[in-house]
């Protein structure tokens, strides 16, 4: 609920609502937000509020927004485990353009770098690998 006369800015109050029911599960992974004009009306806001609120839901990976569809809950991808060993280096870094088309990255998705000892890089979006160190 929405407290008008809370220390706390609407925006994130509303962010922290909705992020809420995701993480609840409601709407589920894939499925569309109330659309801004809908969100305004349920919590008596303004329209550059609520684009606030999606912004910080955004900035969290808790939603995407696709033109012509809305801001969508996000689906997790599924995550590649990678072994790396002594002497390799990881690096997390912002793609390039062409890495986010190839990489088939989210946007704000970092890119995982990995560079093994003996010269060989790895890209990886940050969202779909999980990196562990071989002993």
């Amino acid at each position: 609920m929405i407290e008008r006369g809370s220390e706390v800015p609407l925006h994130r109050q509303l962010a922290a609502l909705l992020a809420a029911q995701i993480e609840g599960g409601l709407p589920p992974p894939g499925y569309a937000l109330p659309s801004e004009s809908e969100l305004c009306r349920l919590h008596g806001l303004g329209r550059t509020t609520v684009r606030a609120a999606l912004r910080l839901l955004r900035e969290r990976r808790l939603v995407v927004t696709r033109d012509g569809y809305g801001t969508l809950v996000r689906v997790p991808p599924d995550r590649e485990l990678v072994e790396i060993g002594p002497g390799d280096e990881v690096i997390s870094r912002a793609p390039t353009l062409i890495e986010e088309g190839e990489l088939g990255l989210d946007e704000l998705e970092q890119v995982v770098e990995i560079t093994t000892a003996d010269g060989a890089t790895r890209r990886y979006g940050a969202d779909r690998v999980r990196v562990c160190v071989r002993r």
